[in-house]
């Protein structure tokens, strides 16, 4: 069993989400820790005009399997995943930062790792190419010196695993919990007790998958 169990941007992958927090729970130790970071939003000036785009492709969409993943955009929904398997004391720390795309192609590189790889492998390779074009015009528009804008929160969320033989207990609203402790990455890698289980999967678990209620809008893939 190990201190803390980190996730990285993951969670919202799962197709079995309840059965991974259950593993996250179990290889714990007691009075140990989940440390998990979520997409709480990704925002662009440009992605208004690009939905209205993606709208026109709707019927060109070849079909793809259907996986049942959560959201998780909200603090409530991460905080009430992680209790219903028996985490308490769950806090949540959001960090919002901008970074700059340098040109349309490093833009359109990074929508095959999480923006929009479940949309653009439906596409056949004309309708592809055509999209492509259509969207690196649009995002075009808002190039500045510094390249082209992105804001990205991510929401980082630590629970703890109850002592063993102890009752659970909820933090309830108005109550104080301990402040969150993170290690800078650089002692963190390699020290004992530290159990990486998941990395973003944004690559691999995300190919060919059209995700239920999101479709082409779903910004975070």
């Amino acid at each position: 069993s190990f201190d803390a169990v980190l996730c990285g941007l993951a969670l919202s992958f799962f197709p079995n989400l309840e059965a991974a927090l259950r593993e996250c729970f179990r290889v714990a130790k007691p009075e140990g820790y989940l440390v998990a970071s979520t997409i709480h939003a990704i925002e662009t000036p440009w992605e208004a005009g690009l939905a209205e785009i993606a709208k026109s492709y709707r019927e060109q969409l070849a079909p793809a399997p259907v996986v049942d993943t959560k959201d998780l955009e909200r603090e409530e929904e991460v905080t009430e995943v992680l209790e219903a398997v028996g985490f308490v004391e769950v806090e949540h720390r959001v960090d919002t930062r901008q970074f700059f795309f340098r040109d349309e192609a490093e833009w359109w590189d990074a929508q095959w790792s999480i923006f929009r790889r479940a949309f653009m492998e439906r596409l056949d390779s004309e309708s592809l190419q055509e999209y492509r074009r259509q969207a690196t015009r649009i995002v075009g528009e808002w190039k500045t010196g510094g390249g082209l804008p992105t804001t990205v929160a991510v929401r980082y969320s630590k629970a703890k695993k109850p002592a063993a033989g102890l009752p659970s207990k909820t933090i309830s609203r108005g109550e104080t919990a301990p402040p969150l402790r993170f290690a800078p990455l650089g002692k963190a890698r390699g020290q004992a007790g530290l159990a990486p289980v998941a990395g973003t999967g944004a690559g691999n678990e995300s190919r060919g998958v059209a995700v239920r209620d999101r479709g082409y809008e779903r910004r975070a893939l």
